[in-house]
Order: C-alpha cells, then sequence, then structure tokens
C-alpha cells in the first residue's frame, strides 16, 4: 500500500500531524503550571518526585519530543526525508515517530501512575478537585491556538453529553459576561467544524483509501491517479 502514496498524499499526513506539535506543548504548559505548580505550592518538593517525574530529567523529555516532532516535520518538507519517494518517506517517518512516542509514553505512564496519588494526598476536597481542572483548563484557554487544544484534549470523550465534558467546557467558554461568552462559543463552534475539515477528514480519507485497497480488483484513487 505505501508504494501506492503520492506527494500529495503525504503532504495531507503532514497537515494532519501538524497540529500535534503544538498541542503536546501548550499541554506540557499547562501540566507544569497547574498540576506541578499547584503541588509545588503545596508543599511537594521537586525531589519527591521519583524517576521520570524530577523536574529537570522530566522537561529535558518532554523538549525532547517537542524538537523531535519539528524537526521531523521540517525534514519531511525541505530535509533529509524530503529527498525521498512518498512510500519510503513514509517507513522512515514511522521509525521517527516511533522513537519519539516511546519517550512521549514513558512520561504520559509515570504520570497516570503516579500524579493521582499525589494529587489526592494533597487536595481532598471536592472544591480543590474542581479548582484544579478549572485552572488547567483556563491555561490552555490562554494558549495561541485554544480552540484546537482544547478540541483535542476533549476527544477523548465520546458522549457529548458526559458530566465531565460538559463542566470542562463550561470553564472553557465563561467569560464572565454573557455576551462575551456567546460570542466565544460562537468561536469555539467554527473551530470545531474547521478542525473536523482540516483534521478529522485526514483521518476519514486515508481509511477510506486503506478500503479502496483492501478491496483488491476494484479501482483505487491516491493522489488523483486512479489505479486498477
Amino acid at each position: 500500500r505505501k508504494f501506492f502514496l503520492g506527494s500529495s498524499d503525504f503532504d495531507m499526513f503532514l497537515d494532519w500531524l501538524d497540529y500535534l506539535p503544538d498541542f503536546y506543548s501548550a499541554l506540557d504548559s499547562c501540566k507544569e503550571k497547574a498540576i506541578y505548580g499547584r503541588l509545588l505550592a503545596a508543599g511537594v518538593k521537586e525531589s519527591d518526585f521519583i524517576g521520570t517525574l524530577r523536574g529537570q530529567y522530566r522537561r529535558q523529555l518532554i523538549e525532547q519530543v517537542e524538537l523531535g516532532f519539528a524537526s521531523t516535520a521540517e525534514d519531511c518538507v525541505s530535509g533529509a526525508l524530503s529527498f525521498y519517494p512518498p512510500g519510503q518517506r513514509v517507513d522512515m517517518l514511522m521509525n521517527r515517530l516511533m522513537k519519539l512516542s516511546e519517550t512521549l509514553l514513558e512520561v504520559v505512564h509515570a504520570e497516570e501512575t503516579a500524579l493521582p496519588v499525589y494529587l489526592d494526598r494533597n487536595f481532598k476536597s471536592d472544591a480543590d478537585r474542581k479548582a484544579l481542572v478549572r485552572d488547567i483548563v483556563h491555561e490552555l484557554r490562554d494558549s495561541e491556538l485554544k480552540h484546537r487544544h482544547f478540541i483535542l484534549l476533549t476527544r477523548w470523550f465520546t458522549d457529548s453529553s458526559h458530566p465531565l465534558l460538559k463542566e470542562w467546557r463550561g470553564y472553557y467558554v465563561d467569560q464572565g459576561a454573557l455576551l462575551a461568552t456567546r460570542a466565544f462559543v460562537k468561536e469555539y463552534n467554527a473551530a470545531r467544524v474547521h478542525f473536523r475539515e482540516n483534521h478529522s477528514r485526514v483521518v476519514k480519507r486515508f481509511y477510506e483509501m486503506w478500503n479502496d485497497f483492501e478491496r483488491g480488483g476494484e479501482s483505487f484513487n491516491v493522489s488523483g491517479i486512479t489505479f486498477s
């Protein structure tokens, strides 16, 4: 399948990938300020965090991932990878992304294991939990690509009426004044449409192309060329 990929298919994938580095960077900034910062202010010491979560090592790993994504995308567009045929670039790109994902998942796994323990130990009340969630959402709302980042943050919700999603959206869109909130909601909803058309559609398109290819003898279209 990969040898039927054309340059436009690869460009389409890079458009999809372009959403992720800024999101990881913004999310990391949120965690540092709203979670780690709050824990340190509550009396937790950097030395209390073990292994991957130790401040300097944690930040080095995240920076490694962020720089890795940026350099990979640049190499695909105008650097070392840009000189290879699209099918060959796929293997090289996936090898790089796999290594970056392993580093990222090392941090994520450590946080999933340890952070709930620290948070439960230091913030026991429901009011504390709500304040933490509100701070995280507001930190993300201060990022340059706020709507895109919030959409990515909440994509794991499969139920649009989930109480937690409603709570998060409430914190996100609340601008204090009614008219300002309405204007912000309109802007956010327009961003959701743009996201579906310019990010989600890429996954759908590749899925359709894969299904066409898997049907074997039937014709399929790649990069505007029909094969049969």
